[in-house]
């Protein structure tokens, strides 16, 4: 009996992508520039309308206590972060852009 590699197995010897280069959607945005300062500050009072009733943040996010400047800015920004189960994921708002923290 003689066995033959899938089409999948053989690109992914070569090096090839070839699953990769058929999504067209980009993935996450990711924070490039470096956050010189930060500060903590009261909650903003919107901040308890992003959750659900279930603890979950909506999709805008739920805003923090935590504010940070990135370099080459003098504003501040206000640190938000996505909920799913027990897990969060951080993020700034830049230009409309969910940019996420590392």
């Amino acid at each position: 009996m003689t066995f033959t590699k899938s089409p999948f197995v053989e690109a992914l010897e070569n090096g090839d992508n070839f699953l990769l280069d058929e999504v067209d959607e980009p993935g996450p945005k990711y924070l490039t520039k470096r956050i010189v300062d930060r500060k903590l500050t009261s909650m903003p009072p919107s901040g308890y309308r992003c959750l659900t009733v279930d603890g979950y943040t909506k999709r805008s996010g739920a805003p923090t206590h935590t504010m940070v400047m990135l370099e080459g800015e003098s504003r501040w920004r206000r640190v938000y972060f996505w909920c799913f189960s027990n897990c969060s994921t951080e993020f700034i708002k830049v230009k409309g852009e969910n940019l996420i923290i590392r």
